[in-house]
């Protein structure tokens, strides 16, 4: 959004700070990252991928979402992402400040969710999301859900994309 700001009539920033942050082993995307690189890479079936995944101290919720990506491949079930890509990301994530993504562009409607039991705010974040605010950013908080806040609260998420989109425009 940052490089094609311009092109897009639409920006979703879902619970993300997009400043700069402190690279941290143990945030909750890297602890499953590293639970996911320490599987076996098949499993029996996908109820055996959500056990492996709880067993490894992730909710079931969670266990759950990423059983989506568990595919049949001949007689055995695998996990379907390329961890090492999702790591690169989210390295390069983690060192990203993408806060002009969400500068004002005419023509572009700009959301921020904040879901706010979430660990990924700093203080004066929220001073910041104020100023965008007033600039046109729309904010969009969701009280009962953490970071994963597609998992703890997915109708609400779902609710606010709704609401935004078919609001009438201006």
């Amino acid at each position: 959004a940052a490089e094609r700001g311009d092109e897009l009539d639409e920006v979703w920033v879902v619970d993300t700070q997009p400043g700069v942050r402190v690279h941290d082993p143990k945030s909750p995307s890297y602890e499953v990252l590293a639970l996911l690189e320490g599987l076996p890479h098949a499993f029996r079936d996908r109820s055996s991928f959500v056990k492996a995944v709880e067993g490894g101290g992730q909710s079931r919720a969670i266990a759950t979402w990423l059983s989506m990506n568990v595919h049949k491949a001949g007689d055995e079930h695998v996990l379907a992402l390329d961890l090492p890509a999702i790591r690169s990301i989210l390295t390069d994530f983690y060192r990203r400040d993408d806060w002009a993504a969400l500068e004002p562009i005419a023509g572009r409607n700009s959301h921020l969710v904040v879901a706010e039991k979430s660990f990924v705010w700093a203080d004066g974040d929220d001073h910041r999301i104020a100023a965008l605010a007033d600039k046109a950013l729309h904010v969009h908080r969701i009280a009962d859900a953490g970071h994963w806040v597609h998992v703890d609260a997915p109708e609400a998420l779902q609710q606010v994309i709704v609401d935004a989109l078919t609001r009438a425009p201006g």
